[in-house]
């Protein structure tokens, strides 16, 4: 017996039916509920689903049924990648707040006594020691160009970081250099790849940071840098730190001969590198490549602030909101109108957004994604018809137009993640108070086969991630009630 039979058998009893009894209210063949529960083989999930109602579960037990299932049907390593990429997309969308007292946040900064990390070379020992030694060096050099050779390990290259963003006024240029795992052999090596990019999505976003991330390969873990007393180093400004395999300990020096040579070091593994992400600042070039992206025949799979589904826009909508000069305006225009007739040839369109976005959309008639400077908001009439075409896309077959759930699946932030079938990750992050606009491009392989995997895996199987987003039905009563709402708001206006 299976581990998932064993389960059914436990839910079974529990429920006081018989496996007679079960067979009949349920539909599901007498001798094939017997299998079920004495066969080592994969059930049927229309089996699953016809049965699972009537076992009278809670819904963690359902939950805990379906993810065992899923695990027989995907292999442990691909259920447990798929889990950590679900954690990492719920932080991309909602960052924490760090409530703890972090050890730079807790280092007392007085420039007046102590250590003086410019002119003492010296090692010092120890969490909150480091720190204080690292914040009077950032708040003492003039530093323009912040280089970081070390990996994210516990959380102090984040709170560095964010320390950093939170005390320099000025624009500075961090360059970031780290290892991926060359072809991970384990579920271990492939989260260890995915654990990189969940510290470096965040500041790569981040409005108060210029961070670009870099990345070489290497073929096993980087445990052996244990082996050296200061494996890791950052240099900013004058200032070499270099740090421990823990980053409990760490030796400053300002000798220009030792800070320069260990930049020379940098500039080489920089020239050896490839850029983890590529960031552009364009608008007009983020929504070409959006649309390009759209275009890919096999599949489009989107997480956004917003439905991405295009189509229900047209040339005459676009041109009501429009505020570019007409040469912008025909440009903009028409790579709408070629998004749209590309996206007929799009087999499998994939695309999960919050009610919030929704609502925005109804109440203000506004794109999350376009700057205020090219766009005005919809008239209530040309929202009316955005949602009309948004629920016809929704009852289409090959479209899984669906919302999140907003209390397992918030959406904090104004970020959209785009994944194609051809392996191809793509993220735009809107920020209209300060009128910033942010594309980014990951091409690196374990990162976009795992990213791409979790989004096809979400949209052609919502039974699994049913917490995390409605069903069809429930996603197109949310868009009935809306249409309600404008129609209300049409009349209110008459």
């Amino acid at each position: 017996m299976s581990i998932l039979g064993d389960k059914l058998n436990q839910y079974i009893k529990a429920s006081g039916y018989t496996v007679y009894k079960l067979s009949q209210i349920s539909g599901v063949n007498r001798t094939t509920i017997v299998r079920m529960l004495n066969a080592n083989r994969l059930p049927e999930r229309k089996n699953m689903e016809n049965l699972i109602p009537f076992l009278k579960l809670t819904p963690d037990e359902k939950k805990e049924l379906w993810n065992t299932y899923e695990m027989m049907s995907c292999g442990e390593d691909i259920f447990y990648q798929r889990q950590y990429v679900l954690s990492m997309m719920l932080a991309i969308f909602n960052p924490p707040e760090r409530k703890h007292i972090s050890a730079f946040r807790a280092a007392k900064v007085d420039t007046g006594e102590g250590f003086d990390p410019i002119e003492t070379p010296c090692i010092l020992t120890g969490k909150y020691e480091v720190a204080h030694a690292m914040s009077l060096v950032i708040l003492s050099e003039e530093a323009k160009d912040i280089l970081v050779f070390a990996p994210f390990r516990n959380d102090f290259l984040s709170e560095f970081f964010g320390h950093f963003s939170r005390n320099i006024s000025q624009e500075v240029h961090i360059r970031h250099f780290m290892h991926f795992i060359k072809k991970p052999r384990d579920i271990t090596q492939v989260n260890y790849n995915l654990s990189v990019l969940s510290h470096v999505l965040p500041l790569t976003l981040a409005d108060d940071i210029d961070y670009h991330a870099h990345y070489s390969y290497i073929n096993n873990t980087v445990d052996a840098e244990n082996d050296i007393m200061f494996p890791h180093f950052i240099i900013i400004g004058n200032m070499l730190v270099e740090l421990s395999f823990d980053f409990f300990s760490a030796r400053f020096t300002s000798d220009p001969e030792i800070v320069q040579h260990y930049r020379s070091t940098f500039d080489k593994l920089m020239l050896q590198s490839s850029p983890l992400v590529r960031t552009r600042d364009s608008f007009s070039e983020m929504i070409e490549d959006f649309t390009l992206a759209d275009s890919i025949k096999s599949g489009t799979y989107v997480i956004s602030p917003q439905p991405r589904m295009m189509k229900i826009f047209d040339k005459t909508i676009l041109s009501h909101i429009l505020r570019t000069d007409k040469n912008e305006q025909s440009y903009f225009t028409q790579i709408f109108q070629n998004h749209m007739s590309m996206l007929t040839n799009v087999k499998n369109k994939v695309c999960f957004f919050p009610i919030s976005g929704l609502e925005e959309l109804v109440y203000e008639g506004r794109i999350a994604e376009m700057p205020e400077q090219y766009a005005r908001p919809f008239s209530l009439a040309d929202r009316l018809i955005i949602l009309e075409r948004l629920r016809v896309e929704c009852m289409k077959e090959q479209c899984k137009v669906r919302i999140m759930n907003p209390v397992n699946f918030p959406m904090r932030t104004k970020i959209s993640i785009q994944a194609t079938s051809e392996r191809r990750i793509l993220l735009a992050a809107a920020n209209r108070e300060k009128n910033i606009f942010r594309y980014l491009e990951i091409d690196e392989p374990t990162l976009t086969e795992s990213l791409v995997d979790f989004l096809e895996y979400m949209g052609t199987d919502p039974q699994i991630y049913s917490d995390y987003i409605y069903s069809r039905e429930k996603t197109l009563d949310t868009i009935d009630f809306y249409l309600g709402k404008l129609e209300e708001m049409i009349k209110a206006e008459e």
